[in-house]
């Protein structure tokens, strides 16, 4: 139910750093017990799907949520 920062790390795929920015900032909901920080996993996920509802800027872009493919742009098969 709560994720500990190393459980953040390893579900964005970031580094340590930036995941820690991004708990400050306040920008992921954080709970604060005592001095530990804690997560809530549905709280994660709703972030990371807002996330991929607005579009991405640079500093997001690890962040970023895949894009279907373009088929316009393959080739038909020939018969």
């Amino acid at each position: 139910m709560l994720l500990t920062v190393r459980d953040v790390e390893a579900e964005l795929q970031l580094g340590r750093t930036r995941t820690y920015e991004l708990l400050r900032s306040g920008e992921i909901p954080v709970i604060r017990i005592g001095r530990v920080l804690r997560v809530p996993r549905d709280a994660l996920h709703r972030w990371i799907d807002a996330k991929c509802l607005t579009s991405p800027t640079r500093r997001d872009a690890a962040l970023s949520c895949p894009q279907e493919p373009d088929h316009r742009l393959s080739r038909p098969s020939d018969p």
